[in-house]
């Protein structure tokens, strides 16, 4: 029983999670050297908060110019 759960979570559970988050993060990278930011708010977002960098955007939940306090990927 025991070693039927760690089996499940070394070779199921723990590659899917890398792979997710190494998608997300290449997906983001991707889209900043294009030019263009993700406006997404998660727990990997990078930057200050929604505007880009140079932007006069604060970003943050309340903000008209994207950014939000939506969920994750």
């Amino acid at each position: 029983m025991i070693e039927s759960l760690i089996l499940f979570l070394v070779f199921i559970l723990l590659p899917g999670l890398l792979i997710s988050f190494v998608v997300i993060v290449l997906r983001r990278a991707w889209l900043r050297l294009i030019g263009r930011e993700d406006h997404k708010s998660g727990p990997l977002h990078f930057g200050n908060g929604g505007g880009g960098s140079g932007s006069s955007c604060g970003g943050g939940c309340g903000s008209s110019c994207g950014g939000g306090c939506g969920g994750g990927d």
